[in-house]
């Protein structure tokens, strides 16, 4: 008879929104000549966040490649070079503090090219790799302006 009822609250981006994004977005002025052209590697296992961070980041002129976690990032890796990696930091299996340790084995051309998103800052492991890495970090839900800010200094 009775039943359970369970509560699902995802975050909605109204239509409004996407607009100033995408207006915030064209208009910030940072596709400099520096940017273009150069390859991002984006890692999440979000397939709406790598996408809209693709085409944030094809609009400012970057080549980009996407990855689900971080063993197929460094298969990518291992394959190309890139001037810049955007990755989760949680993610199923291997994220993106694993994947940050074997660029520091493999690949130390990438050690401060790093960004990482995440939506937790709070728990122990994730502040403790903050602070240790110094990788430059983002809070998802993220502003694409102040990323593109980011990328644009790590790559400068």
């Amino acid at each position: 008879e009775g039943g359970a009822v369970v509560t699902v609250e995802l975050p909605v981006v109204e239509m409004e929104q996407w607009v100033e994004v995408k207006k915030a977005v064209e208009t910030s002025g940072l596709n400099g000549a520096q940017l273009s052209g150069k390859k991002v590697l984006i890692v999440d296992d979000e397939k709406s966040i790598r996408e809209t961070l693709q085409d944030i980041l094809k609009r400012e002129g970057f080549r980009v490649e996407t990855a689900r976690d971080g063993r197929e990032a460094l298969d990518i890796i291992e394959k190309e070079k890139f001037a810049l990696i955007i990755t989760d930091i949680k993610m199923p299996g291997y994220g993106g503090m694993d994947l940050y340790d074997s660029i520091l084995q493999k690949h130390k051309y990438l050690k401060d090219k790093v960004i990482i998103l995440t939506g937790d800052v709070f728990s122990h492991d994730v502040k403790d790799f903050l602070t240790k890495s110094g990788c430059p970090y983002m809070l998802k839900p993220f502003e694409p302006k102040k990323l593109l800010e980011m990328a644009n200094k790590l790559l400068a």
